[in-house]
């Protein structure tokens, strides 16, 4: 069974479940800069488990909460050669161990659907 998708007119792009027309569920949203959000989603937003994948290689792997980081995550640098854990609140590092570079990124929803 395949999940729907969804071209953008930025040429992004969304493969999965959809509920009352939003993303709603597990899906995976392919930015046109080469980065990708894969997890889940309720109300069009990441929310709950997801990995975000930079371009560059870098990889953020956490919780989610209404399309912010929010609690104990892992950051990994230098396509897997170093890592940082650790807690993020709302978008904003809380904990030791996460660097500042931990909250650079926040989820945009960009073109039209």
């Amino acid at each position: 069974m395949s999940l729907p998708a969804l071209q953008c007119t930025d040429d992004s792009n969304f493969v999965g479940d959809y509920l009352r027309g939003k993303r709603h569920g597990y899906g995976v949203y392919s930015f046109p800069n080469g980065d990708r959000y894969e997890g889940q989603y309720v109300e069009d937003l990441p929310h709950g488990h997801g990995t975000y994948h930079f371009a560059s290689g870098q990889c953020y792997q956490g919780q989610w909460q209404q399309g912010k980081k929010h609690g104990w995550s892992v950051y990994t640098v230098d396509n897997g050669e170093r890592s940082s854990r650790g807690r993020v609140d709302d978008g904003i590092c809380a904990a030791e161990g996460a660097g500042a570079w931990l909250c650079t990124v926040q989820y945009t929803r960009h073109g039209e659907y």
